[in-house]
């Protein structure tokens, strides 16, 4: 067998763990597989240790915490050879504890690998250690960086009408990288103001930062005007104040997925207003408060294309279910990722319905009241998903099963394509 075909198979086998949707598994699976693969493999023979041990590009990762194991992160860090490097670092509050990962061991880490660095994904909670971690992200240099995700949580939650108190660092970067592709912030803000930063962009992610950390709306409308490759938007945010906008739109030819939660703020409204996203097909949104939903009414004609909608948020309105369904009349694939909110006034034949609607993904729904929705809807497939054993196929009453083709429960939450939060261990 050719050395490249060998190293392929090698490389597939303890490639990233990923799910079935693509995404990187959350919990302590991810360094699980990557330690166990790389140890099932080592365990063949004498010469497969030797092969494995000897091929660099296999260890080239490493996701942990400040909680992890210091065998484990120096045996496999120690192995780090030429080629991109991919991190995924969790930094937990609370003293170094013996036998543990270090914040200083971690960050020596990331000093080691800047110049192969490709993938830097940091969590952690605001403490003492936070500004020193940030600053050590701040001042390196990382030409080869391509996703990057820093998720800062701070007590009390987001806090939209300011920054959060006693924010650890500004955001001033030494050498802000001009090769991301995925950019996600959770909490913590990049500079804005050199928008030809986020011309390679295709994925974008901004969450919790309020008025004193995001972008102004006119450097909104440069940033998404200077990243023409966009295809994923994320916005769950408010605009600083600052200079506005121009009233010219905004042509995102490849953006086809939106996820938009308007926190009760106009600001952005007015902008994504004016993008033009001729191949918009999701549209996933957080609506928290009746504001939102007139803040909705002013983006439909951006959003009334999309074919896909999710949706969760407070208890809706039979108004906001209409609005709801005027804004998206062709929609044929709808998530309900808060379904108690949803159902009972969705079984009011008196209310329109998605005309076009082919599948229903329900999240933990009541059972007598998805009965009642079933009476008045022919869908293709219905999706549910309900936690642990409360819900299984047997529960589901045979009026279900009759009425719709296709059904299928999951147990386990799909993850969503724009979080920020990934626990390691």
């Amino acid at each position: 067998m050719p050395v490249e075909v060998f190293d392929h198979i090698l490389g597939l086998t303890c490639g990233t763990y990923l799910n079935h949707y693509g995404l990187y598994t959350e919990s302590r699976t991810l360094n699980a597989h990557f330690v166990h693969q790389r140890g099932c493999l080592r365990a063949v023979s004498r010469d497969w240790r030797k092969a494995v041990n000897n091929k660099s590009f296999l260890w080239n990762a490493w996701c942990g915490s400040t909680r992890g194991r210091i065998e484990t992160f120096n045996e496999c860090t120690s192995r780090f050879g030429p080629g991109p490097v991919d991190l995924r670092l969790e930094f937990k509050p609370g003293p170094a504890r013996p036998g543990k990962v270090s914040t200083p061991a971690l960050l020596e880490l990331v000093n080691k690998v800047t110049e192969q660095c490709a993938t830097l994904k940091l969590f952690m909670m605001d403490d003492i250690d936070t500004a020193n971690i940030i600053s050590t992200v701040h001042s390196n240099r990382f030409p080869l960086l391509s996703n990057l995700s820093i998720t800062v949580l701070y007590w009390g939650g987001p806090n939209y009408d300011g920054t959060a108190p006693e924010t650890p660092c500004p955001a001033t970067f030494a050498h802000f990288p001009n090769s991301l592709k995925d950019l996600r912030l959770d909490g913590h803000p990049v500079p804005w103001t050199t928008p030809e930063s986020f011309s390679l962009l295709t994925t974008l992610v901004i969450n919790r930062l309020g008025r004193l950390d995001s972008p102004n709306v006119g450097e909104f409308e440069a940033l998404l005007k200077a990243a023409p490759n966009l295809e994923r938007l994320s916005l769950n945010c408010v605009a600083a104040p600052g200079i506005g906008a121009s009233r010219h739109s905004i042509t995102m030819s490849k953006l086809h997925t939106i996820h938009y939660c308007p926190v009760g703020h106009r600001d952005l409204g007015s902008l994504i207003s004016r993008v033009d996203a001729p191949n918009l097909t999701h549209l996933e949104l957080g609506m928290w408060n009746m504001a939102d939903f007139e803040i909705l009414e002013m983006c439909r004609k951006t959003f009334r294309i999309a074919t896909h909608l999710t949706i969760g948020g407070f208890k809706f309105t039979t108004e906001a279910l209409k609005t709801i369904y005027e804004l998206l009349p062709l929609a044929t694939d709808v998530d309900l990722t808060a379904a108690s909110l949803f159902l009972r006034r969705m079984a009011d034949a008196s209310l329109p319905m998605w005309p076009k609607l082919v599948q229903l993904r329900i999240e933990e729904p009541a059972l007598g009241e998805l009965n009642k929705l079933v009476d008045r809807i022919a869908i293709e497939r219905l999706k549910v998903y309900c936690p642990g054993e409360a819900f299984t196929p047997k529960s589901i009453m045979t009026n279900i099963m009759n009425s719709i083709p296709t059904v299928v429960v999951n147990t386990q939450r799909e993850p969503k394509w724009h979080s920020t939060v990934f626990v390691s261990e």
